[in-house]
Protein backbone atom coordinates (compact mmCIF):
# COMPACT_ATOMS: atom_id res chain seq x y z
CA UNK A 1 0.00 0.00 0.00
CA UNK A 2 1.24 3.70 -0.77
CA UNK A 3 0.53 5.90 1.63
CA UNK A 4 2.17 8.67 3.91
CA UNK A 5 2.38 8.67 7.63
CA UNK A 6 3.13 12.32 8.22
CA UNK A 7 0.25 13.75 6.93
CA UNK A 8 -2.04 10.91 7.96
CA UNK A 9 -1.03 11.91 11.47
CA UNK A 10 -0.76 15.34 10.91
CA UNK A 11 -4.45 14.95 9.31
CA UNK A 12 -5.68 13.17 12.67
CA UNK A 13 -5.50 16.49 14.80
CA UNK A 14 -8.86 17.24 12.72
CA UNK A 15 -10.39 14.64 15.06
CA UNK A 16 -10.14 17.23 17.58
CA UNK A 17 -12.71 19.95 15.93
CA UNK A 18 -15.08 16.68 15.04
CA UNK A 19 -15.28 15.47 18.68
CA UNK A 20 -15.49 18.70 20.16
CA UNK A 21 -17.65 21.38 18.09
CA UNK A 22 -19.62 19.14 16.01
CA UNK A 23 -17.42 20.23 12.84
CA UNK A 24 -18.12 19.01 9.51
CA UNK A 25 -15.82 21.06 7.85
CA UNK A 26 -13.22 19.59 9.68
CA UNK A 27 -14.57 16.10 9.19
CA UNK A 28 -14.86 16.90 5.81
CA UNK A 29 -11.07 17.85 5.98
CA UNK A 30 -9.85 14.92 7.84
CA UNK A 31 -11.89 12.17 5.42
CA UNK A 32 -10.62 13.93 2.54
CA UNK A 33 -7.05 13.82 3.89
CA UNK A 34 -7.02 10.22 5.11
CA UNK A 35 -8.50 9.11 1.16
CA UNK A 36 -5.56 11.29 -0.22
CA UNK A 37 -2.56 10.67 2.23
CA UNK A 38 -3.23 6.92 2.52
CA UNK A 39 -3.76 6.12 -0.91
CA UNK A 40 -1.82 8.78 -2.84
CA UNK A 41 -4.55 8.55 -5.38
CA UNK A 42 -4.59 11.29 -8.05
CA UNK A 43 -8.37 11.93 -7.94
CA UNK A 44 -8.56 11.98 -3.99
CA UNK A 45 -5.41 14.17 -4.13
CA UNK A 46 -7.78 17.03 -6.52
CA UNK A 47 -10.73 16.52 -4.33
CA UNK A 48 -9.14 17.27 -1.36
CA UNK A 49 -7.41 20.38 -2.77
CA UNK A 50 -10.74 21.75 -4.33
CA UNK A 51 -12.74 20.98 -1.13
CA UNK A 52 -10.41 22.85 1.04
CA UNK A 53 -9.96 25.85 -1.38
CA UNK A 54 -14.25 26.16 -0.74
CA UNK A 55 -13.46 25.61 2.80
CA UNK A 56 -10.84 28.46 3.62
CA UNK A 57 -12.80 30.52 1.40
CA UNK A 58 -16.08 29.93 3.12
CA UNK A 59 -14.36 30.02 6.25
CA UNK A 60 -12.09 33.07 5.55
CA UNK A 61 -15.47 35.26 4.25
CA UNK A 62 -17.58 34.29 7.35
CA UNK A 63 -14.97 34.27 10.42
CA UNK A 64 -12.66 37.37 10.39
CA UNK A 65 -10.53 35.34 12.67
CA UNK A 66 -9.62 32.84 10.52
CA UNK A 67 -8.73 35.15 7.27
CA UNK A 68 -4.80 35.15 8.27
CA UNK A 69 -4.03 32.28 9.03
CA UNK A 70 -6.13 30.74 5.77
CA UNK A 71 -3.97 33.21 3.49
CA UNK A 72 -0.70 31.90 5.14
CA UNK A 73 -1.52 28.27 5.29
CA UNK A 74 -2.37 28.90 1.44
CA UNK A 75 0.98 30.16 0.88
CA UNK A 76 2.78 27.61 2.89
CA UNK A 77 1.31 25.15 0.26
CA UNK A 78 2.04 26.91 -2.55
CA UNK A 79 5.44 27.30 -1.38
CA UNK A 80 5.56 23.38 -0.57
CA UNK A 81 4.32 22.11 -3.88
CA UNK A 82 7.00 24.80 -5.32
CA UNK A 83 9.91 23.47 -2.93
CA UNK A 84 9.12 19.94 -3.71
CA UNK A 85 8.83 20.43 -7.14
CA UNK A 86 12.11 22.39 -7.40
CA UNK A 87 13.65 18.94 -5.31
CA UNK A 88 14.44 21.53 -3.05
CA UNK A 89 12.79 19.25 0.05
CA UNK A 90 12.88 15.66 0.06
CA UNK A 91 9.71 13.29 0.63
CA UNK A 92 9.66 13.76 4.58
CA UNK A 93 11.05 17.40 4.54
CA UNK A 94 7.68 18.10 2.51
CA UNK A 95 5.98 15.95 4.49
CA UNK A 96 7.00 17.78 7.90
CA UNK A 97 6.32 21.24 5.82
CA UNK A 98 2.85 20.30 4.64
CA UNK A 99 2.01 19.03 8.41
CA UNK A 100 3.61 22.05 10.36
CA UNK A 101 2.87 24.71 7.52
CA UNK A 102 -0.31 23.76 6.14
CA UNK A 103 -2.30 21.52 7.86
CA UNK A 104 -1.62 22.28 11.84
CA UNK A 105 -1.84 26.53 10.53
CA UNK A 106 -5.47 25.84 9.01
CA UNK A 107 -6.34 23.54 11.86
CA UNK A 108 -5.60 26.73 14.15
CA UNK A 109 -6.97 28.82 11.23
CA UNK A 110 -10.73 26.47 11.54
CA UNK A 111 -10.52 26.30 15.38
CA UNK A 112 -10.62 30.23 15.84
CA UNK A 113 -13.54 30.12 13.07
CA UNK A 114 -15.48 27.72 15.66
CA UNK A 115 -14.92 29.58 18.51
CA UNK A 116 -16.02 32.88 16.87
CA UNK A 117 -18.91 30.76 15.73
CA UNK A 118 -19.88 29.97 19.39
CA UNK A 119 -19.38 33.53 20.16
CA UNK A 120 -21.56 34.70 17.94
CA UNK A 121 -24.49 32.30 18.87
CA UNK A 122 -24.15 32.80 22.77
CA UNK A 123 -24.27 36.41 21.81
CA UNK A 124 -27.68 36.05 19.63
CA UNK A 125 -28.67 33.34 22.37
CA UNK A 126 -27.85 36.34 25.27
CA UNK A 127 -29.84 38.90 23.07
CA UNK A 128 -32.89 36.80 22.64
CA UNK A 129 -33.44 36.73 26.65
Amino acid sequence: MNYNIIPILGVSAFLYPVIYYKSYRSFIIFLNGILYHGTNNSIFKYNAVITNIILISYTSYLYKSSRLLGMLGSFMYISNVYLCNKNLLNKNQGEIFHVLGTQWILLIGLLNSLKEKNMIHSHLALKSF
